[in-house]
């Protein structure tokens, strides 16, 4: 699973740590094997409790809110997966130290737009995205 900050800042801390990672616009937190953790507002006094939807999609953009892209990677639970072996339970990827800025910018660009509509083809290039998404936070590792 992956959260990446569209815009806005929050706070997100893993299960088991004490102190929240903060997370400033663009950068992804990944999650490798499945832990609890809380999202929430850098200013908790305006912190609101929302119900989970899975798999919901909203574009209700306010210049004072935080925007996430969520999404998940999945693998076969039977296979040995090195890669993901290899990484924490989470890692943060900062991506303007990680990247070059341009191509990240573009590949959040069209991950975001073929996310907000069912084209024919779309869920493909989403999950092809995704992959990319992945190998690149497995080289900022």
């Amino acid at each position: 699973m992956f959260h990446l900050l569209l815009h806005g800042q929050c706070d997100i801390t893993p299960e088991g740590e004490q102190s929240p990672h903060t997370l400033p616009e663009g950068d992804i937190f990944f999650i490798a094997r499945g832990v609890e953790h809380v999202i929430q507002s850098i200013d908790v006094d305006h912190a609101e409790n929302l119900p989970a939807k899975e798999y919901a999609l909203t574009n209700g953009l306010r210049a004072d809110a935080t925007g996430i892209l969520c999404g998940t990677f999945e693998c076969d639970e039977n296979v040995r997966n090195p890669l993901l072996d290899a990484l924490p339970s989470s890692v943060v990827v900062k991506t303007d130290v990680h990247s070059d800025p341009n191509w990240m910018k573009h590949l959040i660009a069209l991950l975001v737009a073929e996310s907000g509509h069912d084209s024919v083809g779309s869920n493909i290039l989403v999950e092809q995205l995704v992959d990319t998404f992945f190998i690149h936070i497995f080289r900022s590792y």
